[in-house]
């Protein structure tokens, strides 16, 4: 039985996809059960509690005294919409916690997983191929990372993806519901996040390309509609507090990171740099290479980047591959997807590789096919070490399910806390803190600790991400770094220190 006529077996696909699907319920879940909260997490899951708890998408748990973030306790213009009004209806159906608002990203990580079944099935014909890339994907170290956490990153992503499947899934039996559907998947994943600019121009060309002869302007004019009502539902919200909205927005969009001063939009201005911190920060840095790589465990992870290197490496230099249909189409929305990353953004986190690693794994998908077609023991073997890698990831995610730091680190500290300080102490801590304490009243995240507003706690939390940015501001901010420093060795008693969490108490 050839694979093709075994994937022709409705009862076959069946299982198959429900192996998938569990491969990725476990490690994803498993992972939002036992990561830590994360800064990021509790800035984006506020909005939304107040939403739901105060009937208006403010942010109160940051200080922003001192800072161009303005009016946060009355509009969130700082990020996009979509997200915490998505969170808010999610909390209510759902109730609020850390690992409910990880289940939402669970939720668009599935919907991304279907997706790319359907965006591989309609272009290159192939089941066999369209099941190797979600089975590579539901195991993929940063697909199940992104999946399980309470950024928007997967939602955002998820949107994307959708819009190019579904126009892929219409486009011959109804060209203006494709474009229709398609353009508000991609509106809603702008919406989301302003990495939905990715989809938008991937979306644009995969519709040039296959479409172009067939483009009319009615198909024009009804790709504007979703773009015309999300901008005004965005823009009546918006108009509220105009000044505002521009405060927080572009101070958003202008900020650097730790690492990267120069601004978010520094590979905009400087292609050379943008290129260089693609390299170093995104892919070397953060797969274990470098000063943020980290142990020998995470030394593991350029594995994971290999298998990226080498599917994309694998498609190009064979023939056969680079002439199968719609292959140039697949390398086109790569290369665009590329280079938006390189150069729209200079933070170079990781959390955004999940919009282009499933065209990586595609790649990877047609290489590891090509090779195990092969008579030679040579590409059997190549193919059987790429697979190897993905099994690898399972268990680098093992690992890090392991560690479980949510029940392990923040636990205790969030416990020694709540025993030791009452509702009306002044409490210091990190966003993600305060989320896992479920947002009390005295608890503010002020990366200053009082710097700028005078304000003295009563206790302050430094989280891994808290002391990591106490640390890169040395070279940043020496004076706040100087502050810092003199502020908790004179004036605090370290009373808590355990597993990455250290509390401080005011003496």
């Amino acid at each position: 039985m050839t694979l093709a006529s075994l994937f022709s077996n409705p009862k076959v696909r069946i299982v198959l996809a429900i192996a998938i699907l569990a491969i990725f319920l476990v490690l994803s879940i498993a992972t939002a059960l036992t990561e830590r909260p994360g800064t990021d997490e509790g800035y984006f899951a506020n909005p939304a509690f107040n939403l739901l708890t105060k009937g208006s998408m403010t942010t109160t748990v940051l200080e922003t005294y001192g800072t161009p973030f303005k009016g946060m306790d009355q509009h969130t213009y700082w990020i996009m919409p979509l997200q915490p009004l998505a969170l808010s209806v999610w909390y209510r159906l759902f109730g609020f916690g850390v690992f409910s608002t990880r289940g939402l990203s669970i939720f668009w990580g599935i919907v991304a997983l279907v997706s790319w079944l359907v965006i591989v099935s309609s272009l290159f014909k192939r089941t066999s191929l369209a099941f190797l890339v979600v089975a590579l994907l539901s195991c993929d170290y940063i697909f199940i990372v992104c999946a399980a956490s309470g950024r928007m990153d997967m939602m955002s992503a998820a949107l994307g993806f959708a819009g190019i499947a579904s126009y892929l899934l219409l486009r011959e039996r109804s060209l203006l519901v494709a474009v229709f559907c398609s353009q508000s998947c991609v509106v809603m994943s702008g919406l989301t996040h302003p990495m939905g600019l990715l989809p938008f121009f991937g979306l644009l060309f995969v519709s040039l390309y296959l479409d172009r002869r067939r483009l009319r302007f009615s198909h024009v004019a009804i790709a504007l509609i979703p773009y015309v009502v999300g901008g005004l539902a965005w823009g009546s919200y918006v108009l509220q507090d105009l000044p505002t909205f521009r405060s927080q927005f572009f101070a958003n969009a202008s900020m650097g990171s730790d690492e990267n001063i120069g601004g978010r939009f520094v590979g905009l201005t400087s292609p050379f740099t943008g290129l260089k911190l693609e390299i170093t920060h995104r892919y070397l840095a953060n797969f274990g290479v470098g000063q943020r790589g980290g142990g020998a465990a995470a030394k593991v992870k350029i594995l994971f980047l290999l298998l990226y290197v080498a599917g994309v490496l694998g498609s190009l230099v064979v023939r056969e591959i680079r002439r199968a249909t719609n292959y140039k189409l697949l390398l086109a929305v790569t290369v665009i997807y590329f280079l938006g990353l390189t150069f729209i953004d200079s933070q170079k986190a990781y959390y955004y590789l999940v919009h282009i690693v499933p065209f990586y794994l595609t790649m990877c998908a047609l290489f590891i096919s090509w090779c195990w077609s092969r008579r030679h023991l040579l590409a059997k073997a190549a193919a059987l070490g790429l697979i190897a890698i993905a099994v690898i990831e399972i268990g680098g995610l093992a690992y890090r399910i392991m560690q479980n730091n949510y029940a392990k680190g923040f636990q205790p500290a969030a416990r020694f806390l709540t025993e030791k300080a009452t509702a009306q102490s002044s409490i210091a801590a990190g966003s993600g803190v305060a989320f896992g304490l479920g947002f009390p009243a005295n608890v503010i995240h002020d990366p200053a600790l009082g710097y700028n507003s005078g304000k003295r706690f009563d206790y302050i939390v430094i989280d891994p991400e808290s002391a990591y940015s106490i640390d890169s501001s040395k070279g940043r901010d020496a004076k706040l770094y100087d502050y810092t420093m003199k502020l908790l060795n004179t004036d605090y008693d370290r009373v808590y220190d355990q597993r990455s969490y250290t509390i401080y108490r005011r003496r």
